[in-house]
């Protein structure tokens, strides 16, 4: 879907910029698809020219980083989601995602930041009869990649951590993947088998 939408002409920072002030005029910053259709519409107006446009294509993109089905997008999901569909380097993609997530705009990113970050990615992977983990989950995934990322133990992440942390070829999605199937879901699928009914969370050793 990503490589035929006209969405790749747009720079990854004017996009998630465009959706950063649309999601501050929205409650909790969420993005309803009429929304988010008019204004990639505007995007590819801008960059490429109005005969591209496809209401059914934007509409497939909302849908495929809609990873709740909620018919809403949260700052999570658009900041993570979209990136593949924009023009950019990684390098710019990273920065331009961290700004959107540093909605503080104090320069670095906290443990409820990620947490919002990581929340779409934990939604995905997480199967239906597990569903009630994710909150679990969510919290879990968020403080192991936030502790990795914390290099100097500051209880923050600076845009210059995160770099170094991506430099070393982590990435959040795989790094997610870790941390669920190897750590909690494995507990979890321990515990059912055993007709247990809790479950103990433990963060795994820093890599």
């Amino acid at each position: 879907l990503a490589e035929k939408m006209p969405l790749k002409n747009v720079p990854i920072k004017e996009a998630l910029a465009k959706m950063q002030e649309m999601a501050k005029k929205e409650p909790n910053s969420h993005i309803m698809k009429p929304d988010f259709r008019v204004a990639m519409a505007d995007l590819i107006r801008h960059h490429v020219n109005a005969s591209a446009i496809n209401n059914d294509d934007l509409d497939a993109t909302f849908d495929a980083v809609d990873y709740d089905s909620s018919g809403a997008l949260s700052r999570g999901e658009w900041s993570v989601g979209l990136c593949i569909f924009f023009k950019g380097t990684v390098e710019e993609k990273d920065r331009a995602c961290f700004e959107v997530l540093d909605a503080d705009g104090n320069a670095s990113v906290d443990k409820a930041e990620m947490a919002e970050y990581v929340r779409p990615i934990v939604n995905a992977m997480v199967p239906p009869d597990a569903a009630v983990l994710k909150p679990m989950l969510c919290d879990h995934v968020a403080q192991t990649i936030f502790d990795k990322m914390d290099y100097d133990d500051d209880h923050k992440v600076t845009i210059e951590e995160w770099n170094r942390w991506r430099s070393n070829r982590n990435n959040v999605v795989d790094q997610t993947a870790d941390v669920i199937s190897t750590t909690v879901y494995a507990a979890w699928s321990k515990s059912k088998s055993r007709g247990g009914g809790g479950l103990t969370l433990s963060s795994p050793a820093n890599q």
